[in-house]
């Protein structure tokens, strides 16, 4: 279930107005995920560095120079390292379309996209003057800083939520979207591949998530509700 956290960088909307436009819309992806740790995000700096980590490795599967990506074997989670995934995304999927047969290639395009957009969005996170707020560290490094009173990055909540999401999403695949708009639009995506009886077992398990996050984002809007109908009446109350 996905509050569709991933809003556009440089949002100046207030509070109210961005809770409000979350829940006018409710995400749900069934993804498959070879390694499952269960384990909670850590905290952002290695958050980072974890996603870093994977987009690098993905990009020198998919043809980046090893030395390129990863100079001296080092993995960091900042600003710079994005604006490097970014572009180097962008040049592997620019020729990948030049190939003869570049429909043989659309897994391959469409997961560079997604390692430029999701770096796109990571580098207006870490915009900012100084190392520590772009975030210019390895792991090591990270974890020395923090012994000698390095804090986390502090993000406001729906920033904190990209994050996390693009940490527990990573480049896994997802099989199955559905889209639901408060005005009744309903959006259903399946990749081709798991769209047959085969994958019945697949269907069931999104068919209940969907159930399951409708249900309570009813509930959710309906309490939302009611507190602000209380608050009108003690205001035209008190008057």
């Amino acid at each position: 279930m996905s509050w569709n956290p991933l809003s556009k960088a440089g949002n100046t909307e207030a509070p109210h107005e961005s809770i409000a436009r979350d829940l006018c819309t409710l995400q749900i992806n069934t993804i498959l995920k070879s390694h499952i740790t269960g384990s909670s995000m850590p905290a952002v700096r290695f958050a980072l560095c974890d996603i870093a980590s994977r987009y690098g490795e993905k990009l020198m599967e998919l043809g980046a120079d090893p030395d390129t990506v990863k100079p001296g074997g080092k993995t960091q989670g900042g600003f710079s390292r994005f604006d490097l995934f970014q572009k180097q995304a962008k040049g592997l999927s620019k020729a990948l379309r030049k190939t003869q047969n570049p429909e043989e290639n659309t897994a391959k395009i469409n997961t560079l996209q997604r390692i430029q957009n999701n770096s796109n969005q990571l580098k207006a996170l870490l915009k900012g003057e100084t190392t520590e707020q772009r975030n210019e560290f390895t792991r090591v490094e990270i974890r020395s800083h923090f012994d000698n009173g390095l804090k986390d990055l502090e993000f406001e909540r729906k920033d904190h939520l990209t994050v996390r999401k693009l940490w527990e999403l990573g480049l896994e695949t997802i099989a199955i979207q559905t889209v639901i708009e408060l005005d009744g639009d309903v959006t259903t995506r399946i990749q081709p591949q798991y769209s047959t009886d085969d994958n019945i077992t697949l269907h069931k398990l999104h068919h209940s998530s969907v159930d399951l996050s409708y249900n309570y984002w009813l509930s959710l809007i309906k309490l939302i509700g009611e507190v602000f109908n209380t608050v009108l009446k003690n205001v035209f109350k008190g008057r």
